[in-house]
């Protein structure tokens, strides 16, 4: 239920902080992650989709989203990203570690704050909620400001809509001058 592309930029981000480790190691950061960006999918929209809503009402994944982190990492060590084994004792899957060519992959990776199809498909979904802008940013890594702005900006939503999530900055003068 969680998107692929998602959990491909938590997994890629985990072994930025975690080089070598094991799939199920993976599997827990980003369950952690996904916990505390609140990017679980809402009971609406499992019922919406089909999916069944129990694993994600406990906050964990669902097996086809752990399946899922599964299929990612062996798309990694076919891009090279991923080598399987731990170079140094162990060369046996399920440990992992990045080669230097994914080590230059997971420094380059990073979410941008500005994608273009993921804004894309983001508009057509048409949902300009708070709950939705919060989610959306959350994925991305940005302050979910910067999403009201853009849909301001590009007119998708009044300019008085969703203010509550921006973040207001006073300036003021230090006494120095």
């Amino acid at each position: 239920m969680i998107e692929k592309s998602t959990l491909r930029e938590l997994v890629v981000e985990t072994l930025q902080k975690t080089p070598r480790t094991q799939v199920t190691s993976i599997q827990n950061a980003v369950e952690k992650l996904v916990t505390e960006r609140n990017l679980f999918p809402t009971k609406e929209e499992c019922e919406a989709k089909g999916v069944n809503y129990n694993d994600y009402a406990t906050n964990s994944l669902s097996k086809a989203d752990n399946a899922i982190i599964i299929e990612i990492t062996w798309d990694l060590i076919m891009e090279r990203v991923l080598t399987p084994g731990d170079e140094q004792s162990n060369y046996n899957f399920p440990l992992v570690s990045l080669t230097k060519f994914g080590e230059a992959y997971t420094k380059e990776a990073s979410p941008h704050y500005y994608d273009a199809n993921r804004y894309a498909a983001f508009l057509e979904s048409e949902d300009y909620t708070e709950v939705s802008i919060k989610r959306f940013a959350a994925v991305l890594g940005i302050a979910p400001g910067i999403v009201v702005g853009r849909l301001q900006h590009d007119g998708h939503i009044e300019p008085n809509r969703c203010n509550s999530l921006k973040v207001r900055l006073k300036w003021v003068e230090s006494p120095e001058g």
